[in-house]
């Protein structure tokens, strides 16, 4: 695997314009990410609740758990069919099984333990995930 390069971006430095929702801009990004990542060399994703399979781009990314703070954790939120994440409401039950089957109980303590916490993401710290994500995104395709 080669070396990831991350260019720092700001709101100046984002090629020539500023971003008018740096949140949406990174969640979108990390949902694109967490699909690819996921992809088989055909662009097929099996949906971490209940095993469809679909191209990436008819997945989304579902949460475990829905907070702002959890939006970027790489466990937290994986690839899921429409089905599971928007009509069953993220299929939880299944989605916290799922979590100690692949990661472990102590991930889905670490998960439930930021469930009422608050975090708000800086503009910089959106700006550096977005630097990440388009990174590993590259790298991916």
């Amino acid at each position: 695997m080669k070396d990831l390069q991350i260019k720092p971006l700001n709101s100046k430095t984002y090629g020539s314009r500023k971003l008018k929702n740096p949140a949406k801009t990174a969640w979108d990004l990390m949902s694109k990410f967490v699909r690819l990542k996921n992809a088989d060399w055909r662009g097929n994703v099996k949906c971490f609740t209940c095993s469809a399979i679909k191209n990436w781009k008819e997945m989304q990314a579902g949460h475990y758990i829905h907070r702002d703070s959890l939006n970027f954790d790489e466990i937290g939120v994986q690839p899921q069919c429409e089905q599971c994440n928007k009509w069953k409401h993220g299929n939880s039950g299944r989605f916290a099984y799922e979590i100690i089957h692949h990661y472990g109980t102590e991930e889905l303590e670490r998960l439930e333990s930021l469930r009422h916490k608050e975090r708000k993401f800086s503009t910089k710290e959106l700006y550096e995930k977005i630097a990440y994500l388009k990174a590993k995104i590259k790298e991916l395709l």
